[in-house]
């Protein structure tokens, strides 16, 4: 749900973020993200460590029963690694 990318260039890199829905009553994961915009795409968290901010690529995401999973500035996101074309607002 409310997915939205930031603008971006062709060559370089953006994020992405948006709501994980998992309406059932079993956990889920999300392993992985694709698109076409971009050569790359890996899903990441921001950290903040002694006022230094830094980023770490997660291999899955747990996505509990009944629960939503928000991915959004600052925190859980999708990288969007060197850009195949740009990415304007409103794509």
């Amino acid at each position: 749900e409310s997915a939205w990318i930031r603008p971006g260039l062709k060559g370089n890199t953006t994020a992405g973020y948006f709501v994980v829905v998992n309406p059932t009553n079993q956990s889920d994961k999300l392993v992985s993200v694709s698109g076409i915009s971009a050569k790359r795409i890996e899903i990441h968290q921001t950290t903040m460590e002694n006022d230094v901010m830094s980023m770490h690529k997660q291999e899955s995401i747990e996505i509990p029963g009944n629960s939503k999973v928000e991915f959004k500035p600052q925190g859980l996101h999708i990288m969007l690694m060197d850009l195949e074309e740009d990415i304007n607002q409103g794509d």
